[in-house]
């Protein structure tokens, strides 16, 4: 037997007794641990002496005292241990990665492999395996690095050129750079779908002379059940290998030159029609900030230090952010019953930049990503749905768990929302290794199956009369909180609109237009952005609410501030 303590030796000496809780301990330990006792006085010569003797038991204090010393070092060393373990690459520390969900480097993914699987909820045999592609040959992949080189060698002399003051070298060198994509684009004969992010979208739910739409993923138009399904999107991340892109390193040169040519790739792809573009680190304050009240990107994605770029498409429906926390992230949007098409797209896109640059895939996790939560995804999917009846009805919760039954997740829009009342919820896969053709269809009649459960219990609740005396109570209710209010809080807000929505689309509300709904949660929506710059304190909070409640008034119900 094995020494407890050091668990490299032959065990000579055996201790077994009870605790003050009575519970039974054996400890057993080498002369060597013993010696080590003995030097920290946890352990007297004359005890281990009589420890020794054939047949004798130790006092029941000193006994004691071994137990509990070593149950104690036992537990502290494991702790320490573990609480030490730090990545030899980067330095991240377990609890470091335990707080931010954020991994360091690519070597942090073998250092806290435990820690990984747990959170993903991994089994140990689990092995990543990326769907198969139609061009996987070595020689496609070959092709790809000598472009790849050939991007990266282009780039460098249009840089030295700029840099040398060579203007005409550098014109020559960048009509070499935009010849050879047009190049591949030709070649990849690009079909008559490709135009996903210029087909002319009209925004039938937009007020007339309204300054800017509605956000991109709030709808354009109705379907056949109503506003219930409001639209899908779909998202691709991206790595590429051969580059030590940020955040994984701080090498802001680098990150320009992977910038540079990965924005080259994307102002060719047809996907994007009449593209935007915008660097928002060049960008003046309030440029930026307007970015995040369009919904087109995450405040932290404009205060990153890095070679940040955006690409919005001509009708705002492909956001392309590229050096995001996964490089680069496409998302896609649309109705509820265009996201097989969607895919379709993505998977296009995703084909092209494969032939371009040299995509990166770990062994275990799929694509790298430096965020837990989206470790290992490639593209994944949700649809955004409003389900007030549902909500009322007190249903939400039984319908949680039959979508989790299902590996779907169905949760609030605003995490911190789930026990306001708000009714707006996201649909989307609890699985990120899968990817998305294999579970669309799934996905698909789900979704058509919870909006027929949600307009079937919008019809219960306007057939019966004790049913629609509820919600007509508590519409009612919501218009009076409106009209009656002085101060409105984030929460209080979008439960109210979600409410006024209701009552508007069960024609309880007819003097209320839709659009303005969808305007003011628009404007709703974006808020944090709008004050994301202003400083916390107790007079800023009750001034933001202040005006709310009035804008609310003014344009809800057409109530001029006092």
């Amino acid at each position: 037997m094995l020494c407890d303590r050091c668990h490299k030796e032959e065990a000579l000496i055996h201790i077994r007794g009870v605790d003050a809780q009575g519970n039974v301990h054996t400890i057993s330990i080498c002369a060597g641990c013993a010696m080590k006792s003995i030097m920290s006085e946890e352990l007297s010569p004359s005890d281990l002496t009589e420890l020794l003797k054939s047949g004798s038991l130790p006092k029941p204090d000193v006994m004691m005292k071994l137990i509990d010393n070593f149950m104690r070092r036992g537990e502290d060393s494991e702790e320490q241990e573990a609480e030490a373990r730090a990545c030899p690459n980067c330095g991240l520390q377990r609890d470091e990665l335990r707080r931010d969900l954020l991994l360091g480097c690519p070597d942090c993914l073998d250092c806290f492999d435990a820690e990984v699987r747990s959170h993903l909820n991994l089994k140990e045999d689990f092995v990543y395996t990326a769907p198969e592609q139609a061009e996987s040959s070595q020689e496609t992949r070959h092709e790809a690095q000598k472009e790849q080189a050939a991007f990266r060698s282009l780039n460098s002399r249009l840089q030295a050129a700029v840099q040398a003051e060579e203007y005409e070298v550098a014109a020559t060198l960048k009509e070499e750079l935009e010849s050879r994509l047009r190049e591949i684009n030709r070649l990849r004969q690009v079909g008559s779908e490709s135009d996903w992010g210029a087909r002319e979208i009209e925004d039938q739910l937009a007020l007339p002379r309204q300054t800017q739409n509605n956000l991109p993923w709030l709808p354009k138009r109705r379907d056949e059940q109503g506003l219930v399904r409001l639209s899908s999107l779909l998202f691709g991340n991206y790595n590429l290998s051969g580059f030590e892109l940020p955040p994984f390193a701080k090498n802001l040169e680098q990150g320009a030159e992977v910038s540079a040519l990965l924005a080259a790739f994307l102002r060719r792809e047809p996907i994007f029609g009449e593209y935007r573009e915008y660097v928002p680190a060049e960008m003046e304050k309030s440029a930026r900030l307007e970015l995040t009240e369009r919904g087109w990107c995450p405040q932290e994605f404009v205060q990153r230090k890095h070679a940040t770029r955006l690409f919005v498409s001509e009708n705002e429906r492909v956001i392309a952010l590229l050096n995001d926390i996964d490089h680069l992230r496409v998302n896609f949007w649309g109705e509820a019953e265009e996201l097989p098409i969607m895919l379709r797209h993505l998977q296009d896109f995703s084909k092209n930049l494969s032939s371009t640059f040299d995509l990166l895939s770990h062994a275990k996790f799929g694509r790298v990503s430096r965020h837990l939560n989206s470790l290992g995804s490639a593209m994944s999917l949700g649809q955004l749905m409003h389900l007030p009846a549902l909500n009322y009805d007190g249903r939400i919760e039984a319908l949680v768990r039959a979508c989790r039954d299902m590996h779907f997740n169905l949760r609030p829009l605003f995490r911190k929302n789930e026990q306001s009342g708000a009714s707006l919820y996201i649909l989307q896969s609890s699985d990120s290794l899968l990817p998305p053709e294999q579970y669309i269809e799934r996905f698909l009649e789900l979704s058509r199956s919870i909006a027929r459960n949600e307009l079937l219990c919008r019809q219960v609740f306007q057939s019966y009369k004790e049913n629609r005396l509820i919600i007509t109570d508590n519409i009612g209710r919501a218009v009076g909180t409106l009209r009656g209010a002085s101060l409105l809080s984030f929460e209080e807000a979008e439960y109210l609109l979600s409410t006024l929505w209701l009552g508007v689309e069960m024609e309880m509300l007819p003097w209320l237009d839709i659009r303005k709904i969808l305007a003011k949660l628009t404007e709703l929506l974006t808020l944090p952005a709008n004050i994301v710059d202003q400083q916390s304190n107790f007079n800023d909070r009750i001034q933001v609410r202040r005006e709310l409640a009035a804008s609310f008034k003014k344009d809800l119900l057409g109530m001029e501030e006092e």
